[in-house]
């Protein structure tokens, strides 16, 4: 059964030392529960994909472990257990069992006292009428209920107002954990209720790391230009990332090339979008769009056509402004002396303008009815700016 989960299910994180990027926030939330003084509300905040959901369901898993709740003494790593009292505690070491009932009840997404809410399609008085009834009743089987609502943002002014009194004093069993990418959406009155927790976006590193980790536990090998390419292509989600891994894994070999990515995926090679830059530095209209045509007829997708052209182009004002600013893309020698070599041939100025006609082009894919128009006009403006 486990063979058969997607990839961002079979390695989301079960363990608090297994999530990447937020530990200035996990060590503090780790600590407040291994003293038994969980928040009674919690509100996450951070852009998709970097942990929200994960480490509330890990607090689900914490609160309610019942090796760590056994004779009001708690569990650590080493298997050594002392008093919640301790004030030598190594929140560090400080992890649910992942053997109990109740946390396999919660990794198997069964768990009775584990409600999640999507804001997004369940956000109006009437949802939040109903989870209030809820709260009313304790829990079935574990100590904490906990009540998860994602996108919390999305719910109307009344769904607020009506949660508002039992957010501020839920009953003793009740644990609220909100989570959304726009905090600023939230009215302050649920903000200053709650334990407030910013989740860093991960940087392109960690995500690279976590998916060498991924293709080594898949006993998969992948070249090094298609790893850095899906390590990107998930903009700093890990969830993204992480599909987007799973896609590529599903429909190829043990042994993933380029060739393999772009008959996939749609994407193009580098080396294409260095040489259609270089037809539009050097004022080639011409050569630009029949250029522009033939990746049209190849059946490339033109959107992520768009989404390449943006990141060499980023790339290349990042190398003019410093060099030190592309390491960590991680590029291979050849790569920036081509980076370095293009940016000769354009201003900062220019380059974040074509950055803005492209970034248009790719929104606007559909909006003609032949899907190459709005490249071909991003690609007649870049020309024209140079001229």
């Amino acid at each position: 059964m486990e063979n058969n989960l997607v990839i961002y299910r079979k390695y989301r994180p079960r363990n608090f030392s297994d999530v990447i990027g937020q530990e200035h926030l996990v060590k503090t939330i780790i600590y407040s529960i291994s003293k038994n003084r969980p928040a009674h509300a919690y509100l996450f905040s951070g852009t998709r994909g970097v942990g929200k959901t994960t480490v509330a369901r890990l607090i689900a898993k914490a609160v309610n472990c019942k090796e760590r709740i056994k004779n009001g003494e708690l569990r650590i790593k080493n298997n050594k257990k002392i008093p919640a009292s301790s004030s030598q505690l190594l929140v560090s070491n400080y992890e649910p069992c992942n053997k109990c009932s109740s946390c396999l009840s919660i990794d198997r997404g069964s768990s009775v006292d584990l409600l999640e809410l999507d804001a997004a399609s369940h956000r109006g008085i009437e949802e939040a009428k109903a989870l209030i009834e809820s709260v009313k009743y304790p829990p079935v089987e574990a100590l904490y209920k906990v009540f998860i609502i994602d996108e919390v943002h999305m719910l109307t002014r009344e769904a607020f107002n009506s949660l508002l009194k039992t957010i501020e004093e839920p009953p003793s069993y009740v644990i609220f954990i909100l989570a959304t990418t726009e905090p600023q959406k939230v009215p302050q009155t649920i903000i200053s209720r709650c334990q407030y927790f910013e989740f860093k976006r991960l940087t392109l590193n960690q995500i690279r790391e976590k998916v060498k980790k991924i293709l080594e536990a898949e006993k998969i090998k992948m070249d090094k230009k298609s790893l850095d390419f899906i390590a990107q292509g998930g903009r700093g989600s890990l969830r993204d990332t992480e599909s987007l891994l799973e896609q590529v894994i599903s429909q190829s070999k043990k042994e993933i090339v380029w060739q393999d990515l772009e008959d996939i995926l749609g994407i193009i090679n580098p080396e294409a979008i260095r040489d259609f830059l270089r037809l539009i530095f050097a004022k080639d209209a011409k050569k630009a769009l029949e250029f522009a045509s033939q990746i049209f007829e190849r059946g490339k997708d033109m959107v992520q056509f768009a989404d390449q052209i943006i990141d060499y182009l980023r790339k290349i004002v990042l190398g003019k402004i410093d060099k030190s600013l592309l390491e960590v893309h991680n590029l291979g020698k050849e790569e920036e002396e081509d980076i370095a070599e293009l940016g000769k041939s354009i201003s900062e100025k220019n380059a974040i303008k074509m950055i803005e006609f492209f970034s248009q082009a790719g929104k606007d894919i559909g909006k003609y009815p032949l899907g190459q128009m709005s490249i071909e006009i991003a690609t007649i403006e870049a020309v024209e700016l140079l001229k």
